[in-house]
């Protein structure tokens, strides 16, 4: 059953406006909540078992580049971007067109693609096991495109299997490049912040924090894991303040919930770490698409992307 309530209005304080991925320990942390996620020490798991524990496998992949590849270096990263990013909300420096994957990319994409295809699980899956290794055998030339389209949000050409891979792939990168490079934030009133700061792609899901100063909610992005500081109880799709509901399938005080907007018919989900510490908004977002699909009933589109569950255009 689906259930509908309000809420009330947080207040920013003295938070930070962006908060930058933990790589220590991002990857690490949300294969372990895919898998719990499973409810492996219950006599019902998740319907979507398989698939949380395949992706998983992707998430702990992208851990493994992550140890193993050297760091982005400052030849690499000086060719895509001045000395400082400046974080305005009015453009993404991340996604500056002089921004080229080049070779980095390519290496990391590769050595994530090997670690797959040496994974006994993707073996174990023989349609995923052949993707895995053709994708392997493509052109720089035809990566580069591919990639272009796919943060152009162009996935036209590619079936959302693949995209799975390129997305994860780039998404490691992109949070790899944020952290390597010193911000300067300025922040402006009125300016929507509907769109992450740094790369300008869409939001996974929000996020109620449970750290000091607790109940500060957090935009997740869905490429660079970068977190950004929004107001609670307004619509981040079109920032309305009025006809805002939050929406949850059994308990009042479920750790994850949908936000919807009256004005324009759209939802993002929210989790809160407050009711539960341990949430992550890629891996809960993903496990709850039960809620996704009674959104859609009442009429609402969902305007967040999971990078870990991509549609076919």
């Amino acid at each position: 059953m689906i259930r509908k309530s309000s809420e009330l209005s947080g207040s920013f304080t003295e938070a930070s406006p962006l908060k930058l991925p933990d790589l220590k320990n991002l990857y690490t942390q949300r294969s372990r909540r895919l898998m719990m996620l499973t409810n492996p020490d219950t006599n019902l798991p998740h319907p979507l078992k398989d698939y949380l524990l395949f992706v998983a496998e992707v998430v702990k992949a992208q851990a493994h580049v992550l140890q193993t590849l050297p760091p982005i270096d400052e030849a690499h990263r000086e060719m895509a971007f001045p000395a400082t990013l400046t974080v305005n909300w009015r453009n993404y420096p991340l996604r500056d067109p002089a921004v080229k994957c080049g070779d980095y990319w390519q290496n990391l994409f590769n050595a994530f693609l090997d670690h797959l295809n040496d994974n006994p699980v993707i073996q174990s899956q023989p349609v995923v096991h052949t993707l895995t290794r053709k994708l392997r055998q493509i052109s720089k030339n035809q990566h580069e495109v591919t990639v272009t389209r796919l943060l152009a949000r162009d996935r036209s050409a590619l079936g959302a299997d693949a995209a799975l891979f390129y997305w994860s792939a780039l998404s490691l990168y992109f949070a790899m490049l944020s952290r390597s490079v010193p911000l300067e934030i300025m922040e402006e009133p009125g300016v929507p912040r509907q769109f992450c700061p740094l790369c300008g792609s869409d939001p996974v899901a929000s996020v109620v924090s449970g750290a000091p100063p607790e109940g500060v909610r957090y935009l997740h992005c869905g490429l660079c894991d970068n977190e950004w500081r929004v107001t609670r109880a307004q619509c981040t799709n079109c920032e309305s303040s009025g006809k805002i509901h939050y929406w949850f399938l059994d308990d009042h005080h479920a750790y994850v919930k949908a936000e919807s907007c009256d004005d324009c018919k759209s939802y993002l989900k929210v989790v809160y770490q407050t009711l539960d510490p341990l949430v992550d908004p890629v891996a809960d977002d993903l496990a709850s698409i039960a809620l996704d699909y009674q959104m859609e009933i009442q009429g609402f589109a969902r305007s967040a992307l999971n990078p870990l569950l991509f549609s076919t255009p």
